[in-house]
Protein backbone atom coordinates (compact mmCIF):
# COMPACT_ATOMS: atom_id res chain seq x y z
CA UNK A 1 0.00 0.00 0.00
CA UNK A 2 1.21 3.52 -0.92
CA UNK A 3 1.69 6.13 2.09
CA UNK A 4 -0.79 8.48 0.37
CA UNK A 5 -3.27 4.86 0.75
CA UNK A 6 -2.14 4.58 4.42
CA UNK A 7 -3.03 8.32 4.84
CA UNK A 8 -6.32 8.38 3.12
CA UNK A 9 -7.15 4.71 5.07
CA UNK A 10 -6.43 6.86 8.36
CA UNK A 11 -8.11 9.96 7.39
CA UNK A 12 -11.12 7.73 6.65
CA UNK A 13 -11.31 5.71 9.75
CA UNK A 14 -10.89 8.46 12.04
CA UNK A 15 -13.48 10.82 10.13
CA UNK A 16 -15.82 7.38 10.56
CA UNK A 17 -15.09 6.96 14.67
CA UNK A 18 -16.30 10.60 14.97
CA UNK A 19 -18.88 10.72 12.48
CA UNK A 20 -20.77 7.45 12.52
CA UNK A 21 -24.08 7.00 15.13
CA UNK A 22 -23.45 4.29 17.25
CA UNK A 23 -26.35 2.98 16.20
CA UNK A 24 -25.41 3.14 12.24
CA UNK A 25 -22.01 0.46 13.16
CA UNK A 26 -24.02 -2.56 12.78
CA UNK A 27 -26.25 -3.45 9.28
CA UNK A 28 -30.01 -2.02 9.55
CA UNK A 29 -32.85 -4.30 9.05
CA UNK A 30 -33.79 -4.40 5.25
CA UNK A 31 -36.96 -2.69 6.09
CA UNK A 32 -35.14 0.41 7.61
CA UNK A 33 -32.68 0.90 4.66
CA UNK A 34 -33.28 4.67 2.80
CA UNK A 35 -34.20 5.03 -0.59
CA UNK A 36 -32.64 8.15 -1.09
CA UNK A 37 -33.61 11.06 -2.25
CA UNK A 38 -35.07 14.38 -0.04
CA UNK A 39 -38.58 12.16 0.63
CA UNK A 40 -37.30 9.86 1.75
CA UNK A 41 -38.50 8.62 5.50
CA UNK A 42 -36.34 7.53 8.15
CA UNK A 43 -37.08 5.46 11.12
CA UNK A 44 -34.03 5.69 12.75
CA UNK A 45 -33.37 9.41 13.43
CA UNK A 46 -29.89 8.48 12.84
CA UNK A 47 -29.74 6.96 10.21
CA UNK A 48 -31.05 10.36 8.44
CA UNK A 49 -28.00 12.43 10.77
CA UNK A 50 -25.76 9.77 9.11
CA UNK A 51 -26.75 9.89 5.55
CA UNK A 52 -26.70 13.79 5.60
CA UNK A 53 -22.92 13.41 7.12
CA UNK A 54 -22.27 10.86 4.63
CA UNK A 55 -23.54 13.38 1.57
CA UNK A 56 -22.03 16.66 2.91
CA UNK A 57 -18.69 14.69 2.50
CA UNK A 58 -19.86 13.04 -0.76
CA UNK A 59 -19.66 9.52 0.72
CA UNK A 60 -22.94 8.45 -0.49
CA UNK A 61 -21.64 9.01 -4.46
CA UNK A 62 -18.04 8.60 -3.57
CA UNK A 63 -16.28 8.48 -7.12
CA UNK A 64 -18.28 10.76 -8.24
CA UNK A 65 -16.66 14.10 -9.51
CA UNK A 66 -16.56 16.99 -6.48
CA UNK A 67 -18.54 19.34 -8.40
CA UNK A 68 -21.27 16.67 -8.80
CA UNK A 69 -21.30 16.07 -5.31
CA UNK A 70 -19.39 12.71 -4.70
CA UNK A 71 -15.86 12.53 -2.85
CA UNK A 72 -14.27 12.70 -6.16
CA UNK A 73 -12.22 9.30 -5.20
CA UNK A 74 -10.50 6.83 -7.42
CA UNK A 75 -10.32 3.48 -7.52
CA UNK A 76 -8.29 2.93 -4.89
CA UNK A 77 -9.44 4.87 -2.39
CA UNK A 78 -13.12 3.66 -2.90
CA UNK A 79 -11.84 0.65 -2.00
CA UNK A 80 -10.14 1.57 1.17
CA UNK A 81 -13.61 3.18 2.33
CA UNK A 82 -15.46 0.26 1.28
CA UNK A 83 -13.10 -1.87 4.06
CA UNK A 84 -13.36 1.20 6.72
CA UNK A 85 -17.05 0.90 6.10
CA UNK A 86 -17.27 -2.68 7.07
CA UNK A 87 -14.79 -2.62 10.30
Amino acid sequence: MTEVSEDFRLEIRGWLETNCPESMRTPMPQDEMPSGGKKTHYKNPDTKRWMDLCAERGLTAPTWPVQYGGAGMDSAQHQVLRQEMAR
